[in-house]
């Protein structure tokens, strides 16, 4: 009798055991099958969104070609307005004994050729247009006297630096 119930135990021990590994064979291939269509997935999506990355890749290219272009538009504006603003400060510290002849601005250098009454005028014109907020280092070039009978015998030249916006 002790055989047959040995027998049986180890019969049912190995039915148990094969019970538990055709279980556990189930949950693996279960948990293989998720993660395979995960992967699927995960694979169509990337595949979905790569052309989406390719595009924000040129995009986010052409963004940082237009902020340099914004940024040079804003630097020839500031350029632009700074000789409006130049050429404003000029008109109100010309005394009416001065008119000019010619003016010259390019960005970096400024230069002014006119003709004058007398001495006198010449230094009020220096002095009011070097409180200009647009210029430095302004300095007299030359004075000569021409034509001394003529309404303004005195030559003037003056220059200096246009002052740029980081100055």
């Amino acid at each position: 009798y002790a055989g047959q119930v040995l027998l049986r135990q180890a019969i049912v021990s190995i039915v148990a055991a094969l019970l538990c590994a055709t279980a556990g064979l189930g949950l693996i291939q279960m948990r293989i099958a998720m993660v395979d269509g995960f992967n699927q997935a995960l694979a169509a999506e990337m595949t979905d969104q790569a052309p989406s990355y390719a595009e924000a890749r040129r995009l986010r290219g052409q963004y940082q070609k237009m902020l340099e272009r914004q940024q040079l538009i804003e630097a020839l504006d500031a350029r632009r307005s700074t000789t409006v603003l130049l050429l404003n400060d000029v008109a109100e510290s010309m005394p009416q004994d001065i008119y000019l002849v010619r003016i010259e601005e390019d960005g970096v250098v400024f230069r002014i050729e006119g003709r004058a009454s007398d001495a006198g005028a010449i230094a009020r014109f220096l002095e009011r247009l070097a409180g200009s907020a647009y210029l430095k280092d302004l300095a007299l070039g030359e004075v000569k006297t021409q034509e001394p009978e003529s309404i303004a015998p005195y030559l003037v030249s003056l220059a200096g630096k246009v002052r740029s916006s980081n100055d």
